[in-house]
């Protein structure tokens, strides 16, 4: 949150709120050496009306109003701060303990501010203040007493959920303690929410302290106080209305400052840099290239541009009723990194091109500027023609309009794509009602049951996280093609999903769009689907042409390279395993382990009487349809969920019974809330959702090392030096030599961000990784790079379950692979 502090100031509102503050406080701490006593009485001069002596005039008692006025904001603002301090500590200490610690604790702090916050706080300060008396320190605790109930219910909620964050969940699992996971990853990011609240509210206590001071309950005469000030003034308003400006301008001016100050810093707050301002700027990028931004800084590598021959570029005439026409497009990023370097590209219409390349060449950057999506601050150069409009000159009305009916997007990560508060029915049907229709009935239903989704009307009143990936990913399809417009922009739209229904959904895709821009690192795909297939390496397309052509005669070196890594080799030879490795001791076991959820419409199942056992040395993949349980038998099996029924043993400890002689051995037990590991990092994630896995307001150097902080580890407490050596080896290694350490999650590829996660997991050492998706948004290059990394790091000492759709990776990894369908495996 400081280094965004910079940031917040930037916007022209947060200005005028900090000169609005700074001029309130000035005239707080300076304004009493300029001013007269403000408690001097002169009853020969009363009620004089402002003039050279009198600035504001004087009141009843001939006391100076611009003296008192000056006095009252000190006594004013003064009992504000003290109120803000108790309430934001009381309320932060009670709802972090509550959100953390949870059971009893949590239902009894929830009841009283349950209680708290269903009474009006005036009514409970009048309360306080009859039972204590009038006075300035009685009527500061009266509404610290009834406040402090807003920001803990605040910080419950933020801390709650924080706890359950993928990033939070594998640095447990990786062995870090209770008391670091909050103070290193929840309390930061509680804390900046938790200020911004507070800070919102300190506009509401100066009211409240002037509401019930002009009442009579606050200071009292002859101390200045601005409620007293206007309650003082109302018998002589008629005949002195200048009386009420002094302390009225000066309860307005300060709470209008800490209102703008308080918006900026909630904006300046969010650390992902995809927010969107104005239009990006139109103008030549600066000359150079780049390095790694967002999805696609690998920076615009010229020896690239043009190597490709006839096919590296496309003609520059223009082409009239062109669905898409790209012509000379830059963009560079507000940290000045070229992502995008002179792109031309064209679609005709009912035309599918495919844009394929290594992830974080640009891909996605591409297509965030064709629909204006680029962070604020970023500059663009070039055109772009959206069926014939010019889509970088239109306006923001009109930029709305222009998607969902004329473009649909298909975002690359399905779960950031849907709002979680908001069913995935709701979700489908957003575009028709920001076109302002109304849908027809059953119209989301009919769309997700023809890619796949079975109880669709059942299903749509789910939330996502109700969801598997690849069938959240559908509906994102099915959302963006709601409109039938004239051009589908689909960002890895089969990365979660099986060779078949990534076939049909492809299909279904090009059936509901007529024309597409299909970006996609998967060439078998592609090859079926597209009519041309344009390569992009380091924001420059080197090759493009029709997909027969690109396919089977490949014209620049990189294109070369993706089709040969495009086919795995098999598995090599690995170092042999105890006979009895996986039935006698196993590193992980599965025994007759079952779970179900409680979904709208019923019970959705999703493991069922599972059995598997894995050794140490060795690899099983699952594979399956989405939707078929996968990924919980992963959950299960890592012991981030308890099994309904059946057990989870590490070696011959089970995982969640307390004693051998609780539970029947049917059952799992209830008395413990996480799981028995053998010792701190047994067990280690690749989650599937790569963004959420990682503290977006961590440099990712301090992601991959993590684990070595933890006790247990070798090198525990490893100077910051060292761990940065590593992070920068294990990066050059996965391909990212040219990402700098300090990059943060937000900045990086959604393949990147996959990298990074695995690279922690390598880090930790564990005896089992459990891997969901583990390479789904990485081209086939940077998909061997990984691979022969995870190979390595399992070696004969750890066990490893990877779970993906890709059928011929996972022969070319692992030992045997085992299908899971409708959550019986098989």
């Amino acid at each position: 949150m400081a280094d965004r502090i910079p940031e917040a100031f930037r916007h022209r509102s947060a200005q005028v709120g900090l000169g609005l503050g700074l001029a309130v406080g000035a005239v707080a701490l300076i304004g009493p050496l300029l001013t007269r006593n403000p408690n001097a009485t002169d009853y020969a001069h009363q009620l004089l009306s402002p003039s050279h002596a009198h600035w504001l005039g004087t009141d009843e008692a001939g006391r100076d109003e611009l003296a008192r006025t000056v006095a009252g904001i000190r006594t004013s603002l003064g009992a504000a701060v003290v109120v803000f301090m108790l309430t934001t500590t009381t309320g932060f200490v009670i709802g972090s303990l509550a959100g953390y610690v949870g059971g009893f604790v949590d239902a009894i702090a929830s009841r009283i501010v349950d209680v708290l916050l269903g009474l009006p706080s005036l009514i409970i300060a009048l309360a306080i203040v009859g039972a204590l008396g009038v006075g300035y320190w009685h009527l500061i605790f009266a509404i610290s007493f009834s406040g402090w109930a807003y920001v803990a219910r605040i910080a419950r909620s933020h801390v709650l959920g924080s706890r359950s964050r993928l990033d939070v969940t594998a640095a447990r699992m990786a062995g870090i303690g209770e008391l670091r996971l909050f103070v290193t990853h929840v309390l930061p990011a509680a804390l900046a929410n938790i200020g911004i609240a507070a800070t919102s509210t300190f506009g509401d206590t100066i009211l409240a302290l002037a509401g019930l001071s002009f009442l009579g309950l606050g200071a009292q005469p002859p101390t200045a106080e601005l409620g007293q000030m206007l309650s003082d003034s109302r018998g002589d308003l008629a005949r002195c209305p200048w009386l009420v400006i002094g302390p009225g301008v000066a309860i307005v001016t300060a709470v209008a400052a800490v209102t703008l100050i308080s918006d900026a810093f909630r904006d300046a707050s969010d650390p992902r840099p995809m927010r969107l301002g104005r239009l990006p700027r139109r103008g030549r990028p600066r000359g150079g290239d780049g390095g790694d931004a967002g999805d696609g800084g690998d920076g615009g590598d010229s020896s690239d541009a043009g190597d490709g021959g006839a096919g590296a570029a496309e003609s520059a005439a223009p082409k009239r009723n062109a669905a898409l026409e790209i012509r000379d497009l830059h963009v560079t990023y507000p940290d000045g990194t070229v992502a995008v370097g002179g792109i031309d590209l064209s679609i005709a219409p009912g035309e599918c091109v495919a844009l394929v390349g290594e992830s974080g060449c640009g891909k996605t950057t591409l297509a965030r500027a064709v629909l204006h999506l680029l962070p604020e601050g970023s500059r663009v150069a070039g055109s772009v023609d959206v069926a014939d409009i010019d889509a970088l000159n239109v306006d923001r009305s009109n930029i709305r309009r222009l998607r969902g009916r004329a473009v649909g997007y298909v975002a690359q990560d399905p779960y950031a794509a849907c709002d979680p508060l908001q069913s995935v029915g709701r979700h489908v049907n957003e575009a028709w009602r920001a076109q302002r229709l109304t849908p027809p009935r059953r119209d989301a239903a009919r769309r997700v049951e023809a890619l796949g989704v079975d109880r669709a009307d059942d299903r749509l009143k789910q939330r996502p996280h109700q969801w598997s990936g690849g069938m959240l990913q559908r509906a994102t399809i099915a959302a963006a093609n709601t409109l039938r417009p004239n051009l589908t922009i689909a960002d890895e739209p089969t990365s979660a999903l099986d060779a078949a229904l990534g076939d049909g959904v492809l299909k279904a895709v090009r059936d509901a769009s007529r024309s597409v821009l299909l970006i996609s690192h998967d060439l078998r795909l592609v090859g079926q689907h597209s009519d041309r297939i344009a390569v992009m390496r380091r924001g420059h397309i080197v090759e493009v042409g029709a997909t027969a052509d690109v396919i089977a005669r490949p014209q620049h070196p990189y294109t070369e390279a993706l089709l040969a890594a495009s086919s795995p080799a098999p598995a090599g030879p690995r170092a042999p395993t105890s006979p009895d490795a996986t039935t006698a001791s196993p590193v992980v076991r599965a025994r007759s382990a079952s779970r179900s959820y409680r979904a709208p419409g019923g019970t959705v199942t999703g493991v069922i009487d599972a059995d598997l056992a894995v050794g140490a040395g060795e690899i099983v993949g699952v594979c399956g349809p989405s939707g078929s349980g996968k990924s919980t038998l992963l959950r299960l099996l890592a012991g981030i969920e308890r099994p309904d029924a059946g057990d989870i043993l590490y070696g011959d400890t089970s995982a969640w019974r307390a004693s051998a002689g609780r539970a029947s051995a049917g059952r799992a037990s209830a008395g413990r809330r996480r799981p028995d590991y053998p010792k701190p990092g047994y067990v280690m994630p690749i989650f599937q959702d790569p963004l959420a896995s990682l503290d977006d307001r961590w440099p990712i150097w301090r992601t991959i090392t993590e684990p070595l902080t933890a006790r247990h580890a070798r090198g525990a407490g490893a100077a910051r030096d060292r761990r940065r050596q590593v992070a920068r080896d294990l990066l050059d290694r996965s391909g990212m030599a040219n990402v700098a350490l300090t990059a943060r999650p937000g900045e990086l590829s959604g393949g990147q961000c996959q990298r990074v996660a695995i690279l922690r997991a390598v880090v930790a050492k564990p005896a089992l990784i459990v891997a969901d998706e583990p390479t789904a948004r990485q081209d086939v290059i940077t998909s061997a790079l990984m691979t022969e990394l995870l190979r390595e790091a399992i070696g004969a000492h750890t066990a490893a379950v990877i779970v993906s759709h890709d059928i011929v990776w996972l022969r070319s990894l692992t030992d045997r692979i085992v299908t899971i369908t409708d959550g019986r495996l098989l």
